[in-house]
C-alpha cells in the first residue's frame, strides 16, 4: 500500500489529529491540541500527516513540539518527538517510518539543533531504525512519607497492618525530623500558583550552571502548568527573608500521593536539599504517603536525591 507524507498547518491538520487521538489517546482532551499545538511560547507545533495514496484517507499523525534548551549558557534549538498515532488499520512499522523519515528530513541545523524524545517500549524499534541515539534515562523516584500505602501491598495479615505502620512511620518522622533540622532558617515556603518576574531573575542567575536544561522562565512556567488543559498544578516556593525566589518545585496531587514535575533551585550548597526538605515537611502535615518525581540526572544530582530519602524505582526510560 502506498502512502504519502504532507506537512500541513495547524488549521488544515487539527481535525485530523483529533480523529487519530479518538482512536489511538482515547484519554485526551481537544482542548489539549490549541495549547500543545499552538500556545507553546517556543513555537507552533509542526504536525505531518499520513495520507493513503490510494483513497486519499488520513491515516496517522505526528508532531515536533520546539523546545528551547541551554547548554552552559548557550541556547539550543530542539524540538520534541511526539504524538505519532497512525489508524489501527495501518498500524505497522512501514507507515509509521515513513512518517517519521519525512518529518525528519525536514530538520536541520538551520532550524533546529536537536531532536529527542522518550519513547515507550512499543516505540523503541522505530527509533532505533530512524537513528535515534539513547543518550540517558529518565527514572522515577519516590520517597515514602507514611508507611500504610507499602504495608497493606507486602504484609498480607491485616492486623500487622497497623502496628508495623506505626513502627515504620515513627522511624519515617524521625528522618524527617534529621533532614529538617539542616534546612536553613533564613528559607521562608509557600505555596502559590503564580509564576511573576522573579522566576526570570533565578532562572537568569542560575542556568548557565547546567550542562543541558530546558529553558523555565516565567513565561515557559504559565504556559505548560498554568494554562495546561486537564490537570491542576500548584507551586511550591522557598525565597530569602528579603523575599527573593531562590527555589520552587511544581508538583500535583492524585489521591494521597505527590509528584513533582518540575524544579529549580540556586546554586548554593544545600539549597536543592533545604527546598525539598521544606517540601517534605509540608506533605507530612497534609497527609501525603508517597513523594514522586522522574529524573533525566546527572549522578551527582541522582546520588543528592537518594541522601534525601528518595529511591529508584522500576526500569528507566529511555531519552533519546
Amino acid at each position: 500500500m502506498a502512502y504519502e507524507v504532507i506537512q500541513a498547518d495547524l488549521a488544515v491538520s487539527q481535525p485530523h489529529v483529533l480523529n487519530l487521538w479518538r482512536e489511538s489517546f482515547p484519554s485526551l482532551k481537544d482542548s489539549r491540541f490549541p495549547w500543545l499545538y499552538q500556545g507553546n511560547p517556543s513555537g507552533p507545533a509542526r504536525v505531518h500527516l499520513l495520507r493513503n495514496a490510494a483513497s486519499g484517507e488520513i491515516v496517522g499523525t505526528t508532531a515536533l513540539f520546539p523546545r528551547h534548551l541551554y547548554s552552559l549558557g548557550t541556547k539550543l534549538r530542539g524540538a520534541i518527538a511526539g504524538d505519532l498515532a497512525v489508524d489501527r488499520k495501518h498500524r505497522t512499522l512501514g507507515p509509521a517510518i515513513a512518517l517519521q523519515r519525512a518529518m525528519l528530513s525536514q530538520c536541520d541545523g538551520s532550524t533546529l539543533d536537536l531532536v529527542y524524545g522518550f519513547p515507550n517500549r512499543k516505540a523503541e524499534p522505530l527509533m532505533s531504525r530512524l537513528r535515534y541515539v539513547t543518550v540517558a534515562g529518565m527514572r522515577e523516584l519516590v520517597l515514602p512519607v507514611r508507611s500504610r500505602y507499602y504495608i497493606r501491598r507486602h504484609i498480607r495479615w491485616a492486623w500487622l497492618n497497623a502496628p508495623a505502620s506505626l513502627i515504620v512511620d515513627q522511624l519515617l518522622r524521625i528522618r524527617a525530623i534529621r533532614l529538617r533540622g539542616r534546612v536553613g532558617r533564613r528559607w521562608t515556603f509557600s505555596v502559590d500558583n503564580t509564576y511573576g518576574d522573579d522566576f526570570d531573575r533565578l532562572w537568569r542567575r542560575v542556568h548557565a550552571g547546567y550542562h543541558l536544561l530546558g529553558e523555565k522562565t516565567a513565561e515557559y512556567l504559565r504556559w505548560r502548568y498554568g494554562e495546561c488543559p486537564g490537570r491542576e498544578y500548584r507551586v511550591f516556593s522557598m525565597r530569602s527573608p528579603e523575599g527573593e525566589l531562590e527555589g520552587y518545585l511544581v508538583y500535583f496531587v492524585a489521591g494521597r500521593r505527590v509528584s513533582v514535575v518540575d524544579y529549580l533551585a540556586n546554586s548554593e550548597p544545600g539549597a536543592l536539599e533545604d527546598l525539598f526538605n521544606g517540601f517534605l515537611s509540608m506533605q507530612r502535615r497534609q497527609g501525603a504517603d508517597v513523594i514522586s518525581i522522574s529524573l533525566v540526572s546527572s549522578p551527582d544530582i541522582l546520588s543528592r536525591f537518594r541522601a534525601m530519602g528518595f529511591h529508584v524505582r522500576g526500569e528507566p526510560n529511555r531519552l533519546v
